[in-house]
């Protein structure tokens, strides 16, 4: 189970890889608003700052999630949740969990079953 745990996660940070952008090209990450719900669970995500995640296409839009496995769902299967796989990804955000500093999905470590 664990080692199907790590290749899935090993598989998910590249996908995340392959459609991150240079830095310097990169749009800044968007705060949500009180408005903003997870297009996945339905759940408002402002109240929920440390587990924010989002999704900002190349055309200015921005899919905001209430924690990474929503985010991870969506990504995969976007037109499940009322996505396209055709739009084309600018940068995928989330909040560290201690300072609540924004990192680029690339940059991260996601860990899986951890107690």
């Amino acid at each position: 189970m664990r080692l199907a745990n790590s290749l899935l996660l090993t598989i998910l940070l590249c996908l995340l890889g392959l459609h991150a952008q240079d830095k310097a090209k990169s749009p800044s990450p968007v705060l949500p608003g009180d408005k903003d719900k997870c297009p996945v669970c339905g759940m408002f995500v402002k109240p929920y700052p440390k587990w924010v995640t989002e999704i900002i296409y190349q055309d200015g839009t921005v899919k905001f999630f209430d924690g990474a496995k929503d985010m991870f769902k969506y990504y995969l299967h976007p037109e499940k949740y009322g996505g396209s796989k055709e739009k084309k990804i600018a940068a995928i955000y989330l909040r560290d969990y201690y300072d609540l500093d924004w990192i680029e999905a690339r940059e991260a470590y996601f860990v899986i079953d951890s107690d």
